[in-house]
């Protein structure tokens, strides 16, 4: 037999054998270089393109992970290669027995990706699910949370790590990392705004989430505000950090009193506004004054203390608003400022010590003395405030005893620093020697009878003159005047400096 006969017959001997053997038979195109079809692999970033060529049969396994004819690994059902299969799968890959990555019916054995079968979604690395990885991986769905090889749906936090590229705080939810994600979220250490996914730390404002809207400072909620805070959409009044949207009628902050509806200042507001029986006038949202009336400014100093929570009763009861010159002298009541703040009052700094033997010994002792207590202020409302009252008011001479002319320094420092004391045209008495309720109430009542405007100097802390307030304040309403909180715009009453 010539050389070329021999060979045709070994080879229909050896396709004989293998349909014997196998049942089935690949026949390879007949090209001189004898070569056999081969796959075609595209890789990215993440993800491989394999086709698998239909030609190529399982050379040991009916179904399942097998190595096919063309030398490459498939996913195989009934000896050929299944191209509808899209799993992770276990199986034996060159020697290596593991869950492997099936795409279009091929071992993907060079993506790195996250990926799904019937148990759940698993990191994949070169084709195989990495059971020690923990950490986060991505796939064209985003970013997940991946423990022990697998993503952990029930993750929620905010942790620092770095995401594609970017270190920093990220917000995980349910597993995902929310990268396209603005809102307010938490963590162990506290809420925060979160924008794009990641914690925005350079942000103060007002932001929302599916609670409500918060006030943010520095990228943290501030549960602790009481007050007006503004964001892109207006300015908004928050109670316990949150955008309060059921409250309409006046409040106050240092720049005025103002009407809010639905919890936002409207400022194209002009004209005439009633308010639980009296009209002010309002201009861009801000009241200016009552027609009519004569105005009434209380003022309560050197609390809060224990007569405090009474009072507190007595204003909301008629609806009137006041103005709190705060110490921290009793700090166990420390709590009736952030009440003073929620319901409507103007709070601002008297003095933390009240000991004028230190606060009055220098410029420096006097701002250590303000700047402890508006802190406290800002612990217990969320913000400082620029109102303020000297102890013993700008006129006393006590200070005379501890530094020569420092009333004088100070009233000039406070302009230049931005603030605005108050002195008072009206006195309780409840300082000096008035100590009866009938003292305090005829004192207030015959020093406000001849006055268009009327700053009134009272003490919280004298059980006796918080007595005086009620039957006060119905004289009042019933005389023709209205009350008004302080702000930066209001009568100073300002004495004669004498130191």
């Amino acid at each position: 037999m010539r050389k070329e006969e021999r060979r045709r017959f070994l080879t229909l001997v050896l396709a004989l054998l293998t349909l014997l053997v196998f049942g089935t038979v690949t026949v390879a195109a007949e090209e001189e270089t004898g070569t056999s079809p081969t796959t075609t692999e595209t890789t990215t970033a993440v993800e491989e393109t394999t086709t698998a060529p239909a030609e190529v049969t399982a050379t040991s396994i009916t179904k399942g992970i097998g190595k096919g004819s063309d030398g490459n690994w498939y996913y195989f059902t009934d000896g050929k290669v299944d191209t509808s299969k899209n799993t992770i799968a276990e199986g034996l890959v060159d020697g290596t027995t593991g869950w492997w990555l099936i795409r279009d019916g091929v071992v993907a054995r060079t993506t790195t990706t996250v990926a799904e079968n019937e148990h759940g979604w698993w990191f994949c690395k070169n084709g195989q699910v990495d059971f020690s990885f923990t950490g986060f991986a991505s796939n064209e769905y985003g970013v997940w949370r991946i423990e022990k090889g697998k993503v952990n749906f029930k993750y929620s936090d905010i942790i620092e790590t770095t995401i594609n590229g970017t270190k920093g705080w990220w917000y995980i939810y349910n597993g995902k990392v929310r990268t396209n994600e603005t809102t307010v979220a938490q963590n162990k250490f506290g809420w925060w705004y979160v924008k794009n996914g990641m914690v925005d730390f350079t942000y103060t404002g007002v932001a929302r989430n599916q609670y409500g809207w918060w006030r943010i400072e520095n990228g943290k909620v501030n549960f602790n505000y009481n007050g007006l805070a503004m964001n892109e959409h207006g300015w908004w009044l928050l109670k316990g950090g949150k955008v309060n949207f059921d409250y309409t009628g006046l409040y106050p902050n240092d720049a005025g009193w103002w009407l809010l509806q639905k919890g936002k200042v409207n400022f194209s507001y002009t004209g005439n506004y009633d308010y639980y029986g009296t009209t002010y006038s309002l201009s861009g949202g801000k009241v200016t004054g009552a027609p009519g009336k004569r105005i009434i400014y209380l003022t309560f100093d050197d609390g809060p203390y224990q007569y405090t929570d009474q009072l507190l009763g007595i204003l909301a009861k008629y609806h009137v608003p006041a103005t709190f010159f705060v110490t921290s002298a009793y700090p166990s009541y420390a709590y009736d400022i952030t009440l003073e703040r929620q319901q409507g009052h103007m709070v601002a700094v008297h003095t933390y010590t009240h000991n004028y033997a230190t606060i009055y010994s220098s410029d420096s002792a006097y701002w250590n003395d303000f700047n402890r207590m508006n802190n406290v202020i800002k612990q217990r409302t969320g913000t400082t405030t620029s109102l303020f009252r000297f102890p013993g008011g700008s006129s006393n001479t006590v200070s005379r005893s501890y530094s020569s002319g420092i009333m004088s320094r100070l009233s000039t420092q406070a302009t230049q620093k931005g603030y605005q004391y108050f002195d008072w045209n009206v006195m309780s008495g409840d300082a000096g020697g008035v100590t009866s309720t009938s003292g305090c109430y005829n004192n207030m009542v015959n020093g406000c009878k001849y006055m268009n405007v009327s700053v009134v100097l009272c003490h919280d802390v004298k059980g006796y003159s918080v007595n005086a307030i009620e039957p006060f304040i119905q004289w009042a309403q019933s005389n023709g005047y209205a009350f008004m909180p302080l702000c930066r715009t209001s009568p100073t009453a300002h004495q004669s400096i004498s130191n």
